[in-house]
């Protein structure tokens, strides 16, 4: 009887031992996950866990999804098994861009194509490595046209194609005047009327003349580059003073106060006010002679018809 109590009494010792040591090595484990760069999202079988660095505890033993994510690179994926002999998990991914594929062509072709500031190479091109879901900056390059751009931003794994159609760098010459339909002339000679617009003019110095009867003629010396548009807003002003002699036929040599000053048509505003004698002559024709009297803010218009010599 003694021997029966001794043995129940080991049984229920065995039993009560068993029992805690299932208790006290519960068939749990543990998965620690870092990334680089940090802060990436973190499931475990489809569910948020938090971010990285992360290390999750009282996981069964048991096979787990575990999937990183962080905007701009690619998704990582590993699956995890824990065990008696693994219960302890590292994931240490080194994650990748996410990334898109560009393609670059241009007219002309064979100019240099500019990622970020970064030189590619020459259209046409396709650059297989650009980071997605971020802006980039393009930029299309050829001597003796505009520089293109354009700023993207591509979803991963999708593609995009550009095509630059790049203009011609010109010389241009923009005049206007009030009043218009002046006539304005380079280095003396003209060149049109106002307004006016003149583009591939060779590059170099030049002077520009805006003129128009009864306004006093405006001067100014500008350079022509490529690239650079010229404009000029012109304001007239009236003269004060102004002589207009014309005859028929035209070409006639024409004498104010003695003194040669031209050949008819013959216009100018830089004349004094008063008393001034006007001598005509041409070839053929009987001189004319006459006196006027110029006056503040009042044109002087003198059309003669010369009479042939017999």
């Amino acid at each position: 009887m003694k021997r029966l109590m001794l043995l129940v009494i080991f049984l229920g010792i065995f039993v009560i031992g068993f029992v805690l040591f299932k208790v006290l090595s519960k068939e749990t484990g543990s998965i620690s996950i870092n990334s680089y760069p940090q802060k990436a999202s973190v499931y475990i079988n489809g569910e948020l866990k938090g971010e990285t660095p992360l290390t999750v505890n009282s996981l069964p033993f048991g096979t787990y999804e575990i999937l990183v994510r962080l905007e701009g690179y690619r998704e990582y994926k590993e699956e995890v098994k824990l065990s008696s002999s693994n219960p302890n998990a590292l994931v240490n991914p080194i994650l990748e861009h996410a990334v898109f594929t560009l393609s670059v062509d241009s007219s002309p072709t064979n100019s240099d194509v500019y990622v970020d500031g970064v030189l590619k190479g020459k259209t046409p091109i396709v650059i297989a490595d650009l980071i997605a879901n971020q802006s980039h900056l393009i930029e299309v390059k050829h001597e003796n046209y505009r520089d293109w751009k354009q700023t993207i931003s591509v979803k991963a794994n999708d593609s995009l194609n550009l095509f630059a159609q790049l203009e011609p760098i010109t010389t241009e010459l923009i005049v206007s005047s009030v009043p218009d339909k002046a006539t304005v002339f380079l280095n003396k000679s003209e060149v049109g009327k106002t307004p006016l617009d003149l583009k591939d003019i060779p590059e170099g110095k030049y002077t520009l003349t805006v003129s128009l009867l009864q306004y006093e003629t405006y001067t100014e010396d500008i350079e022509i580059k490529k690239g650079v548009i010229v404009k000029r807003d012109v304001v007239l002003r009236k003269t004060k003073y102004y002589i207009s002699i014309l005859s028929n036929p035209s070409g006639a040599k024409v004498l104010i106060d003695g003194i040669e000053v031209g050949t008819t048509p013959y216009n100018t505003s830089s004349i004094t006010e008063g008393k001034h004698k006007i001598h005509v002559e041409l070839d053929g024709y009987l001189p004319y002679e006459t006196e006027v009297i110029v006056v503040q803010n009042q044109p002087t218009v003198i059309s003669i018809n010369l009479l042939k010599l017999p």
